[in-house]
């Protein structure tokens, strides 16, 4: 497996981490931030974020959202 470097840039990251902020233990599958097809995506279910990125449409990264 080999390692990617990709550069995101931080205001997408904030504001597609807002989409996810919700208090909903029924639905903790609608919490994952995901970075797929040149694309950085979240939802909770009620707010859906989208936004195109610069990066390879090859590269696929699933982040998911721990509240705290």
């Amino acid at each position: 497996m080999e390692i990617q470097k990709v550069l995101i840039p931080i205001a997408l990251l904030k504001a597609a981490s807002l989409a996810i902020l919700r208090d909903d233990f029924l639905r903790p599958n609608l919490e994952v931030l995901a970075i797929e097809k040149g694309h950085i995506i979240a939802t909770n279910g009620h707010i859906l974020f989208c936004s195109k990125l610069d990066i390879d449409p090859e590269f696929k990264a699933y982040i998911p959202f721990i509240a705290s």
